[in-house]
């Protein structure tokens, strides 16, 4: 062991991906006063696509809002597809985490003291606050909490598998912790936790152009699936319009929330005959076979039209989406005064993954997943509540239901054989 392991990190609860979900779960885990891990193969708060998130995050307002209006719209995007138990409470727990996380140093535009709010994708009666800076913003502040917490990073390390009490993948036993390797050192890491978090994101190659992030290559759902988690939704392949000529995010939800359009080759709002009452902003299904018939039918290509809003949407629009505008103005275009071609795109940013609970919890003891690593059940066919809220609450969840696992469970054990020939096996084609 001593030849094959460089380092031994021994922790409570152990949280690999250091996006929103990750950094949300450790947060929770630390409430409890237990020692938390989150190694990330990048930077904790820089990697993955949190930070480049499409400037909003889901907000129900306990005071205005009909929370049944809601889960209505949650039930009809997914097509009454959506995992009712872990839908339940999502909405409101919306309001919960905002406030949290204005709490910590997060901004979002206000006017009179008041969020301003916006209906986005999939909405009619729900909405959506605006972060200053995007999701930038959002994550370094939240990097911040987690460090103030006390929270420890080890970054720059991959973790590649999962360690089990009976050394099997699949287990018929429990997860114990991990192993891993540092990306740029080359040392080897044995992890030993009470619990574990996969929260490490995934993307699809094919979605480069939406999330350009190499970095999210699905190993948080492949060293679950060969420890035996089971895995849903994938069969839900979900599309989603983005820019056709830009690695960037779409930005949908804040574009259609201040009232952009979609236009096709003739100038014609197509949307109109194919949702009469959320017109763009209707779910991304729904918005996507629209955009495909257009250019079937030889009215392509479809445009993204801004021209029209005011110069206060075009600021909220620039604050929330930084990223987006830069994008677009690096290839010499406007929202101000160009049309920008939008084509739609297969996308991992919807259903697929890690199957988990209301908790969190996987059917693997001692294992949790939350944000993009998991299956998004409450989903259904598409989502009302956007991800990036969503992987907020996944988080929290599952930072909540590890830290009770390991505080009622024993002290982590490993096999030390397990361990040495997952390591080996890592670094044999070296």
């Amino acid at each position: 062991m001593k030849n094959v392991i460089n380092e031994t990190i021994n922790t409570d609860v152990l949280i690999i991906g250091g996006g929103i979900a990750g950094c949300l779960a450790a947060i929770k885990a630390r409430e409890t006063g237990l020692d938390v891990t989150i190694v990330d193969k990048a930077n904790v708060g820089r990697s993955g696509t949190s930070h480049q998130m499409s400037g909003v995050l889901t907000y129900f307002d306990p005071e205005a809002d009909d929370a049944g209006k809601w889960y209505e719209e949650c039930i009809q995007a997914g097509e009454g597809l959506c995992d009712m138990e872990r839908l339940r409470g999502m909405v409101e727990e919306t309001a919960d985490r905002v406030r949290d996380l204005e709490a910590w140093g997060v901004r979002f535009l206000k006017e009179k003291g008041k969020f301003i709010r916006k209906a986005g994708v999939g909405h009619l009666h729900a909405g959506n606050v605006i972060l200053e800076n995007g999701g930038f913003q959002l994550m370094s502040v939240i990097r911040g909490e987690v460090l103030r917490r006390g929270v420890r990073l080890i970054e720059r390390v991959m973790v590649t598998d999962l360690l089990t009490s009976d050394g099997e993948l699949p287990t018929r036993g429990k997860v114990t912790g991990a192993v891993g390797f540092g990306v740029r050192t080359g040392k080897s890491y044995l992890f030993t936790a009470g619990s574990t978090v996969i929260t490490s994101g995934c993307t699809r190659a094919v979605d480069l152009t939406t999330a350009p992030m190499s970095s999210l290559s699905g190993d948080g759902r492949a060293m679950a699936f060969r420890a035996g988690c089971e895995m849903r939704n994938i069969e839900l392949t979900h599309f989603s319009p983005g820019p056709t000529r830009f690695m960037c995010a779409p930005g949908l939800n804040i574009l259609f929330g201040e009232g952009a359009i979609m236009t096709n080759a003739r100038g014609e709002r197509f949307m109109r005959n194919r949702d009469t009452v959320r017109i763009e902003r209707a779910p991304r299904s729904v918005l996507s076979k629209a955009m495909a018939l257009e250019m079937l039918e030889g009215r392509g290509p479809v445009f993204m039209d801004a021209t029209r809003l005011d110069e206060a949407s075009h600021r909220r629009i620039e604050m929330a989406l930084p990223i987006v505008t830069m994008s677009f103005a690096r290839g010499g275009l406007s929202l101000r005064k160009d049309k920008i071609e939008y084509d739609m795109r297969l996308t991992d940013l919807g259903p697929g993954g890690i199957r988990a609970d209301s908790s969190g919890a996987t059917c693997i003891p001692g294992l949790y997943a939350a944000g993009a690593a998991s299956d998004h059940g409450e989903d259904g066919v598409s989502n009302v509540i956007g991800h990036g809220m969503e992987s907020c609450i996944g988080g929290w969840r599952a930072g909540k239901g590890a830290s009770e696992f390991s505080l009622r469970g024993e002290k982590p054990g490993f096999k030390e054989k397990q361990a040495s020939e997952l390591i080996e096996k890592t670094f044999k084609p070296l």
